[in-house]
């Protein structure tokens, strides 16, 4: 694989879930063959994890302990009610799920953690019956919605719709257009951090083409940007997208499935796309993965590290999917080797990944091949022990990553930079010649250069090399200044 940054750490490749060490053994959450497409998300010790049924139920379940035991399945649909679409996020004082339900409307219901939920709250919308790709966002009381409505409006075009309530679901603000589809749309996601809601859509841009947009508000979905292009506009070949949010340094990360190695949409490679301190900037494109088989990523912050998991048919020949993860230890510009965490005769897939306190959950469904039609929700989750903990006082200052955008750049370029030490980088020019040097911290951060000497003197267009000072760091970043 071509990364475009350095990390001497690596993992090794895991063949055990057991043997490796922190990851716990597997365990199946559900024994009624009906399960499909869970969601994870955790506050302190106790797991929430979430999902729809075949039959068209959507099912609760929780760990009071860190995963290692769990209590009785909660279904949340009523009767004669069915739900798709299902979500579950969690905010400071709620637990909140949220889906399609069949009568047509969003159906809502919150928790203050998972042992008593209220009953279900159904808003109807003019676009009820109509609509599809329901997605939701919460922040303290607040819920935030978005879909897709099937009704063409005065631009004869499908729009994407937003609705807020301040008081989880007693009352909802006006019904909003965020912006409208091209062709047609295949999922939706949204994320609420920093005081910004990030929309993130799989949508088709042209005949066979697709291609993960975006959509901004900074103001709690009062207003929204004009589209934002997140996956890479001239590769129209991106779907599936999933969000992330960096509490560290204020960045978001998009992850996605995208099919430009590979000729058939199933499967592809999965993408990472980080974002500037606005969401509407989108400054690098990572990939993780380079075997073409790999399907249904999702993404999580834990710091600065950047964990993702998805369904992977490397070794399809040998059995099914499986369940992959890996991990970025500088925010997701650079990866360490892939992790197979299950082994199973089934088809793991749809896996969904939340960390806290340095701990890492993941949910799955395994959907039986052998004969028997029933499908599980499935469990694992990796808390480190003291031989996987790291002295960072102790490690060389040659741990050292470097990222530079725009690139070429005709004004001012910015360097992002995670070290262990605090150092220098050095700027030359294509004889080698030194221009200046610039300073950087310990830790991740962003130092700006305005294509000027150590004199203040700007220089010519050109082809310019940003080097580490010491460390025994060989690799050179090549940037070109254009004026």
């Amino acid at each position: 694989m071509n990364k475009r940054a350095f990390l001497i750490l690596a993992f090794t490749p895991l063949l055990s879930p057991a043997l490796f060490g922190g990851w716990s053994e597997m365990q199946r959450l559900t024994y009624r063959g009906n399960e499909i497409n869970p969601q994870v998300v955790v506050r302190n010790d106790t797991v929430h994890v979430m999902w729809e049924q075949v039959s068209g139920a959507v099912s609760y379940i929780r760990s009071i302990d860190n995963g290692l035991t769990w209590g009785d399945v909660i279904d949340l649909t009523e009767n004669g009610h069915t739900g798709t679409r299902a979500n579950i996020v969690i905010t400071e004082g709620y637990l909140v799920t949220g889906w399609m339900d069949d009568n047509g409307a969003i159906a809502l219901r919150y928790s203050a953690n998972g042992s008593n939920w209220n009953a279900p709250i159904y808003k109807y919308t003019i676009d009820s019956q109509r609509y599809t790709f329901q997605c939701m966002a919460a922040s303290g009381d607040t819920i935030y919605v978005a879909y897709w409505s099937s009704i063409r409006d005065s631009t004869d075009l499908m729009p994407y719709k937003f609705l807020r309530s301040p008081d989880c679901g007693q009352t909802w603000s006006n019904l909003l257009t965020i912006g409208h589809n091209f062709i047609s749309t295949l999922n939706m996601v949204l994320l609420f951090a920093n005081n910004y809601l990030l929309l993130a859509i799989s949508t088709e841009t042209g005949p066979g083409g697709f291609h993960i947009l975006g959509y901004v508000s900074n103001n709690y979905g009062q207003t929204w940007s004009d589209t934002i292009w997140i996956s890479p506009r001239i590769l129209p070949i991106a779907q599936q997208p999933c969000i992330s949010y960096n509490q560290i340094n204020g960045q978001f990360a998009v992850g996605y499935m995208d099919y430009r190695y590979q000729q058939y949409a199933f499967y592809g490679d999965i993408f990472i796309r980080i974002s500037g301190d606005d969401p509407s900037q989108w400054i690098s494109e990572s990939q993780v993965t380079d075997e073409h088989t790999s399907k249904y990523p999702s993404v999580s912050f834990i710091g600065t590290s950047l964990k993702t998991v998805w369904a992977d048919r490397r070794y399809y020949s040998a059995g099914n999917d499986e369940i992959f993860f890996n991990s970025s230890e500088d925010g997701g510009y650079s990866w360490d080797n892939p992790q197979r965490l299950t082994n199973t005769q089934s088809k793991s897939i749809y896996p969904s990944i939340f960390n806290v306190l340095d701990t890492i959950h993941v949910v799955w469904f395994e959907d039986d091949t052998t004969g028997n039609n029933s499908s599980d929700i499935y469990y694992i989750n990796y808390i480190p022990d003291s031989s996987d903990i790291i002295n960072t006082n102790n490690l060389p200052p040659s741990l050292f990553t470097i990222y530079a955008y725009p690139n070429p750049f005709n004004s001012t370029l910015s360097i992002d930079i995670s070290a262990e030490k605090p150092g220098d980088v050095y700027i030359s020019d294509i004889l080698g010649r030194f221009i200046t040097e610039l300073k950087y911290p310990k830790g991740i951060s962003t130092i700006k250069w305005d294509a000027t000497d150590k004199t203040g003197k700007t220089l010519p267009s050109g082809a310019y090399f940003i080097k580490n000072k010491g460390g025994g760091f060989k690799d050179v970043l090549e940037v070109m200044y254009l004026k």
